[in-house]
């Protein structure tokens, strides 16, 4: 979707969107693994 923007705002929000996205996902998996090594709860 963000290939076929007609402005470049969009396809840097895009691309900036799919960047805040991912590191999001690493971070809740690296707060989940630390949990993990600390016992859970």
């Amino acid at each position: 979707m963000a290939s076929h923007a007609a402005d470049t705002t969009f396809y840097y929000t895009g691309l900036a969107v799919f960047v805040i996205a991912v590191l999001a996902v690493f971070y809740v998996m690296r707060r989940a693994f630390d949990e993990a090594e600390q016992g859970g709860h």
